[in-house]
């Protein structure tokens, strides 16, 4: 079914559907899980999803983590390894999200194409610097697990390319050179 230039058949509008299921989805499952002091040097332990999880992530300080009194003081690089795939999937999940219906235009958009391509990467790769952070922070004694919240997010993330690649041959072309 074709309205007004967007092409609402199943080749196009059930890929896109899934590619947004599929991050709601694992939006809404457990993303991390750390052992932390709070304010009133108690040990908590935090347990988020994928939103509320990587800015708590990108907000914890190493001072805030029991190893760092044990003397291992090197815990900012497992940190920040560990943010940045968080980050990256977050992003990528936004973007993903808010451009999922640009690909079922009869003519892409370029200026729509190229972050909704690019996202596909970002949740494709993001759990390579997960998992090396969460090794670098194992190695260190944090007490952190990473939950099945990622998965399907990187599956949305291999389904992201795979429309995205299907749908270039569709670019907009006026103008070019």
């Amino acid at each position: 079914m074709i309205v007004k230039g967007f092409d609402l058949g199943p080749r196009r509008l059930a890929p896109s559907i899934v590619v947004v299921v599929l991050i709601v989805v694992g939006s809404l499952l457990p993303y991390v899980s750390i052992e932390y002091l709070n304010q009133a040097i108690e040990e908590t332990r935090f347990r988020g999803t994928l939103f509320p999880g990587a800015q708590f992530m990108r907000g914890i300080q190493p001072e805030y983590l029991p190893p760092f009194y044990l003397g291992f003081t090197d815990l900012t690089p497992g940190l920040n390894v560990f943010n940045l795939g968080s980050s990256m999937q977050q992003i990528g999940a936004v973007i993903a999200v808010g451009l999922s219906w640009a690909v079922l235009a009869e003519e892409v958009n370029k200026l729509f194409w190229w972050p909704f391509h690019l996202s596909s990467y970002l949740l494709l790769l993001g759990p390579i610097p997960l998992f090396i952070g969460l090794s670098m922070l194992r190695e260190q004694q944090v007490s952190i697990d990473v939950g099945p919240g990622w998965v399907p997010i990187a599956v949305a993330g291999g389904i992201i390319l795979m429309i995205s690649l299907r749908a270039h041959r569709r670019l907009d072309t006026y103008g070019s050179i």
